[in-house]
């Protein structure tokens, strides 16, 4: 009872001295006012988001739709515990035909993961040319390019915070299969409009998924410019920073 007591008087203090309090998602915003109550006119939701300076000193234009292929791009420590990637690699096994779809898993790989590789190959030799691991990238510029490529992206993360991968794949138009564990869906997707999510505890979600968008099913054509203008409004550092300063 003493700590409460000493956390509410504190927090009534930090509220009153802070000019504002941000939250990187929705779900991170609706859960710190539920819990802490915090003066509404001193919060902002803050999203996490890529640099256009950066991108554009590198990037001279994004593809149009037309230009980009069908891939499905995934990246981060390829292998780890957390990024779940084999969650991908048995869901793309599972389909009767991928048709023209290449996957690519881009990033480095985890120690033994090699074996995986194999072992996964050694069971579906017909995938050799379909899933692809390229490795660890250095090159900013050869990252983005595989983001200019792609037309979907896949993260299926056991947890995230606000993963800067779906901000950079939104920016490119990259339609998102995201798990359901990143509670950062909403923020990223506007509400599903640029996105699915799909369920970790069922093996068959993200395969359907998966089937939906290769058999055309999903329309991914209808999703790339919202995907486009909605990144461009709400997950770069300069439309956040104006609207920061704005609110400040």
């Amino acid at each position: 009872s003493k700590i409460k007591m000493v956390e509410l008087i504190l927090l009534k203090l930090f509220f009153k001295t802070v000019t504002v309090i941000t939250a990187e998602s929705i779900a991170g915003l609706e859960y710190f006012t539920k819990r802490f109550n915090p003066p509404f006119n001193k919060f902002v939701l803050l999203p996490n988001g890529v640099d256009l300076v950066r991108i554009y000193s590198m990037i001279d234009n994004r593809k149009s739709f037309d230009m980009k292929e069908n891939i499905i791009l995934s990246v981060g420590r390829i292998g780890s515990n957390q990024k779940n990637n084999e969650l991908l690699m048995t869901s793309i096994a599972s389909l009767n035909d991928i048709s023209d779809w290449k996957v690519f898993f881009v990033g480095p790989l985890e120690n033994g993961f090699d074996k995986v590789i194999s072992n996964y190959f050694e069971a579906f030799p017909h995938l050799r040319d379909k899933v692809i691991f390229v490795g660890a990238i250095d090159n900013p510029l050869e990252l983005y390019e595989y983001y200019n490529r792609s037309k979907v992206f896949c993260l299926t993360s056991r947890f995230e915070g606000f993963p800067l991968v779906c901000c950079e794949a939104a920016f490119f138009g990259n339609y998102q299969l995201l798990s359901d564990t990143i509670f950062a869906f909403d923020t990223i997707t506007d509400y599903g409009k640029n996105g699915k999510s799909f369920n970790l505890t069922d093996s068959t979600s993200l395969a359907c998924l998966l089937n939906s968008i290769i058999i055309n099913q999903i329309d991914l054509s209808v999703h790339f410019e919202s995907t486009i203008n909605y990144a461009s409004e709400n997950l770069t550092w300069q439309a956040n920073i104006k609207k920061l300063s704005n609110f400040i």
